[in-house]
């Protein structure tokens, strides 16, 4: 069985914001994608418990009618939030040049 790497030295911040251990982990940079996301992935207690019940009261979300998405994918491309500014390579975007492309064919 391969031994995995230790990966301790690219573990960070240290904070308790639901009274459990939270750890900051910012992995070995493997990909333009992801040195371009600067991003730091979180590791917290157990995964298998149920946010709502962890989080209580500090869990907010947004939930919009289906009706809203297209206005508000555009509000949020006229403020810069597209794929290819939250994934920046060829994926990215390919993707926001096809949701223009579809966006403008909708006239």
């Amino acid at each position: 069985m391969k031994k995995l790497p230790d990966l301790s030295r690219y573990l960070t911040v240290t904070f308790r914001p639901f009274s459990e251990l939270t750890r900051g982990f910012a992995p070995p940079v493997i990909s333009k994608r992801m040195a371009d996301q600067q991003a730091v992935f979180t590791i917290q207690g157990n995964p298998l418990r149920d946010i709502h019940t962890v989080a209580k009261v500090r869990l907010h979300s947004l939930d919009f009618a289906p009706a809203d998405r297209r206005e508000i994918l555009i509000e949020l491309f006229r403020l810069g939030i597209s794929a290819s500014a939250l994934f920046r390579d060829l994926p990215g975007v390919a993707e926001t040049l096809r949701w223009i492309h579809e966006e403008t064919s909708r006239g």
